[in-house]
């Protein structure tokens, strides 16, 4: 009996959300994965307020229900514990367990700011340090393009947003990965680094953040007390009360629009293998 394959593939994206903001976290990824299904998964480990317990419980999956579904792609966002080594962060083990299924499911995975930081230790014993003087990188940075790839095609650099107190050095990168360094800025190192076999991809900034995402994140400091400068190459005029100026978004929106398609091609590849199969 012939079998039609889906002409319009199924593309479900299974993502753990750990930002504090998780209703604006979930808007701004929904809004660039927007022909995606995504589930978002809560942590049963992550110690955090009853309210936020509550609204995931009601609003996410569990993983043992996640383990029950088919998933094109995996995202681990960043979250805010960048001040702890990565063991002495709660859910350590739990996100481990997370981390080594996914890859035994084979998914096309995307990792973002402290997420890429814990894939890259988890796979490569890569640990964080912290930045001069313990300063936040903070603000919109231009990025140079280093090697030819699908998601980066006709850019020679690009904008993103940096928002973070540690990064990964880029020569121990070089020295103890197979990674290869898609971008990179003169002083504060890599950005988005890929696999051999383009599964897996590590990003440092925030392609993801809406246009006043920092500025948010920035009024949130100043009124707990944190001492911390503007947002660098953000404000038109270098002041809070100015516009934004939002230079990484076009770039955003082609580099996911891009790996969603590369879902979509896997997704194909494996019905492909399974119609073969089945023809046998």
């Amino acid at each position: 009996m012939a079998i039609k394959l889906n002409q319009s593939p199924f593309k479900r994206i299974l993502i753990v959300n750990l930002m504090p903001n998780k209703f604006e976290t979930e808007l701004q990824l929904r809004r660039q994965l927007q022909d995606a299904h995504i589930d978002f998964l809560y942590l049963k480990t992550h110690k955090t307020s009853t309210l936020k317990r509550q609204y995931v419980e009601k609003h996410y999956i569990s993983f043992d229900e996640a383990k029950l579904n088919t998933y094109q792609g995996f995202i681990i966002t960043g979250a805010p514990v960048e001040h702890l080594d990565f063991k002495a962060v709660d859910y350590f083990n739990e996100l481990q367990s997370i981390l080594k299924w996914s890859k035994r499911q084979q998914h096309h995975r995307l990792f973002i700011c402290w997420g890429a930081q814990f894939a890259l230790y988890s796979e490569y014993h890569l640990d964080k340090t912290p930045f001069f003087n313990h300063q936040k990188l903070f603000g919109v940075y231009e990025y140079d393009i280093l090697e030819k790839h699908a998601l980066t095609q006709g850019y020679q650099s690009y904008h993103v947003p940096q928002s973070r107190y540690t990064n990964i050095d880029i020569h121990a990168i070089k020295q103890k990965t197979d990674l290869t360094i898609l971008s990179s800025h003169p002083v504060y190192g890599a950005d988005i680094l890929v696999s051999k076999d383009n599964k897996d991809l590590y990003i440092n900034g925030h392609l993801e953040y809406a246009a006043n995402t920092l500025h948010t994140e920035y009024i949130r400091d100043c009124n707990k007390g944190i001492k911390i400068a503007l947002p660098e190459h953000y404000y038109s005029y270098n002041n809070s009360n100015d516009n934004v100026i939002s230079k990484w978004q076009p770039f955003a929106k082609t580099f996911f629009s891009r790996w969603i398609d590369q879902l979509t091609e896997s997704n194909q590849l494996n019905n492909c293998h399974k119609f073969n199969k089945l023809s046998i």
